[in-house]
C-alpha cells in the first residue's frame, strides 16, 4: 500500500505549492526534472521559490535524482542548476554502474535525523554493488563525462529541434524529452525499434532519450539520422 497523509501537486506550479505546503509538512519530495511524465522542465526560478517556502515552514526538501542524478543532465545530481542546496538527495539507478544500488544523501541538520540503528537493509552496503558505485564515480570523473554530456546534449537537441514534425525538445543533458507536432509517439517508437534504435514513448506525444553517458558522437549523429528519416517516413 501506498503511504498514506501524501499529497500530490501539480509539477511546476509554485502557488500550487504554496497552498499545499505548511508547518505541518514533513518534506516536500520532488524530481528536478520530471522522467517519466515525458521529460518536463520546471519554470526557472520553481527549485528557488519552493527552497525559500520549505525553509519558511521548516519543511525538508527532497530532491529525487534517481533519474536525473550521477551526470545525466551534465551534473551531478540534477538539480544544481537552480543553485539551491537540498536537505536530502536520492539517487539510484546510474549510481551502480549497471548494478542495483540506490542511496541516500543527508545534507546539513537533515544529516543529523538518522542515527545508527534508525534504519536496516538486507542489502544495504553490499560491498560488490558498493563498489561498482565508487567504480562509477571514478570513472564518470577521470573521463570528464559531465562536460561531454552537457556538449552532446545541447547538441542533440540543437539538431532535434530543426527536424520538421518536432514541435520541442526539453530537458538536460543525455535526459531528452522530444514532443512531436502530430505523429503519436508510440508509432514512432516502434519504427526506431525496427530501425535498430530503442526509445522510449512517455506519453501520447512525447519520444523520451536516455542514452548511455559512454555514448560516442558517432552513435549519436547515427541517431539522428535514423530519426529524422523516421519522422519523414511517418508523415
Amino acid at each position: 500500500p501506498l503511504v498514506k497523509g501524501v499529497k500530490h501537486v501539480p509539477y511546476g506550479n509554485i502557488d500550487a505549492m504554496r497552498k499545499a505546503v505548511s508547518k505541518k509538512t514533513a518534506m516536500v519530495i520532488i524530481e528536478p526534472i520530471m522522467g517519466e511524465a515525458g521529460v518536463i522542465v520546471p519554470p526557472a526560478d520553481y527549485l528557488q521559490e519552493l527552497r525559500l517556502l520549505c525553509d519558511k515552514n521548516g519543511v525538508l526538501l527532497v530532491i529525487d535524482a534517481v533519474q536525473t542524478g550521477m551526470g545525466r543532465t551534465g551534473d551531478w545530481f540534477g538539480y544544481e542548476y537552480s543553485g539551491i542546496t537540498p536537505d536530502v538527495i536520492t539517487l539510484a539507478k546510474g549510481l551502480g554502474g549497471g548494478l542495483p544500488l540506490g542511496a541516500m544523501i543527508a545534507l546539513g541538520k537533515a544529516a543529523e535525523l538518522f542515527q545508527p540503528g534508525d534504519h536496516g537493509s538486507t542489502f544495504g552496503g553490499n560491498p560488490v554493488t558498493t563498489a561498482a558505485g565508487l567504480a562509477a564515480i571514478k570513472f564518470i570523473e577521470s573521463q570528464e563525462i559531465l562536460s561531454k554530456v552537457e556538449k552532446q546534449g545541447a547538441h542533440l537537441m540543437q539538431e532535434i529541434a530543426l527536424i520538421p514534425g518536432v514541435k520541442e525538445v526539453r530537458g538536460a543533458g543525455l535526459l531528452l524529452g522530444i514532443e512531436l507536432e502530430s505523429l503519436k509517439a508510440s508509432d514512432v517508437s516502434d519504427a526506431m525499434r525496427e530501425a535498430g534504435v530503442l526509445v522510449n514513448a512517455a506519453n501520447a506525444t512525447t519520444i523520451r532519450i536516455a542514452p548511455a553517458l559512454i555514448v560516442s558522437d558517432p552513435q549519436i549523429t547515427k541517431f539522428i539520422s535514423i530519426f529524422r528519416k523516421v519522422i519523414a517516413d511517418a508523415k
